[in-house]
């Protein structure tokens, strides 16, 4: 690479001034028609998901998504990655917004370690057609948040919870979505055993 080439911005750097910049002008001070019209559904879910990746996202930015004049209908919604600054006002922002949770198929809140589960509880009974649903290294993931899955659910991921046990287990297999339930990974969740798993 040459000395000259030192000087121009990597490729990372750009796209991360393009999150900051579209974080920026969703942001709950800047909401307004004009800005939520340039997004469309599947760039929406492509910011969220650089944002959360960038520890960019907090709940304003979901504040001012759920309470815009014409939401997105998002299929997906990747929050991985926000660690703290994502906590139960966000998430219930969310549950309060009735196109989201309706349109909403898969969730991935990895690694979202200030989100209360009564909060997550409360937005998936509310996405009653969620199919996929991860839940890695996430406080929220407990027994409690296991009863409240959605009866449509097709994909859980809870590897490394430590609030999961067997009892939870227990609750899923007598849950509705037991039936369509077709993958769990457990994995390193010292709180299940190979009795539980069984059920």
């Amino acid at each position: 690479m040459d000395e000259s080439d030192a000087s121009f911005p990597t490729l990372q750097h750009l796209a991360r001034q393009r999150v900051v910049s579209l974080v920026g002008e969703c942001s709950v001070h800047a909401i307004g028609p004009a800005a939520w019209s340039k997004l469309s559904a599947p760039q929406w879910s492509l910011v969220l998901s650089l944002a959360a990746a960038y520890k960019l996202l907090t709940d304003d930015v979901l504040v001012a998504l759920a309470v815009a004049p014409d939401p997105p209908a998002l299929a997906e919604l990747k929050l991985a990655g926000a660690g703290g600054h994502l906590t139960g006002v966000g998430v219930a922002a969310l549950a309060s917004c009735e196109v989201l949770c309706s349109s909403l198929r898969a969730l991935d809140l990895s690694r979202c370690v200030a989100v209360p589960p009564d909060a997550l509880c409360t937005l998936l009974k509310r996405c009653t057609g969620l199919q996929r649903l991860v839940l890695l290294r996430t406080t929220a993931a407990t027994d409690e948040v296991l009863c409240s899955l959605p009866p449509s659910l097709e994909a859980l991921d809870v590897t490394r919870s430590t609030r999961v046990t067997d009892k939870g287990l227990c609750a899923l297999a007598a849950s509705p979505c037991s039936a369509t339930l077709v993958t769990a990974v457990l994995d390193a969740c010292p709180g299940i055993s190979g009795a539980g798993v069984e059920q």
